[in-house]
């Protein structure tokens, strides 16, 4: 949270209009949605967002993706690709929202830096900011001229599901072997 509101301040602005839902697959978000007609949904860190939602974007709804796709599908992908030492694909990958998960063509894909800092916890304050900046970017394409997304080969495709804590553990101790080394050249 230090990171995110250095000054402790965590409330929203009063001028955001703000719905809080027990899911985003729920009646009142579909409704509220609805009522809004959105050109584009923005999806951040939620589970399987469904038609019924993802479908009321005019123009396309997009997942922001912690993992390089179509190889990390899934949950926890960029801590799986460092446990299976392959950090350099801990990525963000923006893509059009579909039925499956993580399978949509994609607009725009991203390694994540590796700061000096970087270890489990680090790393979604990390994957969180070049999110933000990613998807700045692409909105100001769809103003400019809309982007034409890439289609997956999802042959290649690999799904995973969370990842147990003693792994994580593991994983914590690799990603701060590895930002010490990548800082150390």
């Amino acid at each position: 949270m230090a990171h995110f509101f250095p000054d402790g301040n965590t409330g929203l602005p009063k001028e955001l209009n703000c719905l809080e839902v027990n899911s985003v697959n729920d009646k009142a978000a579909q409704i509220a949605l609805s009522e809004v007609k959105p050109d584009l949904v923005l999806i951040y860190g939620t589970g399987l967002v469904k038609r019924k939602i993802f479908g009321l974007a005019s123009i396309a709804a997009i997942n922001c993706h912690g993992g390089k796709i179509p190889g990390y599908r899934g949950l926890d992908t960029n801590l799986w690709a460092a446990y299976e030492g392959n950090p350099h694909e801990m990525t963000v990958t923006l893509h059009q929202v579909d039925d499956s998960l993580d399978t949509g063509p994609i607009f725009l894909e991203q390694a994540i830096r590796t700061p000096p800092d970087l270890n489990i916890h680090t790393l979604r304050y990390y994957t969180t900011l070049l999110v933000i900046e990613m998807l700045l970017k692409l909105v100001q394409q769809f103003c400019d001229l809309p982007p034409m997304p890439k289609k997956q080969d999802t042959s290649l495709s690999q799904y995973y599901g969370p990842m147990p804590w003693l792994l994580k553990l593991k994983t914590d101790n690799f990603l701060r072997r590895y930002a010490a080394d990548s800082n150390a050249r």
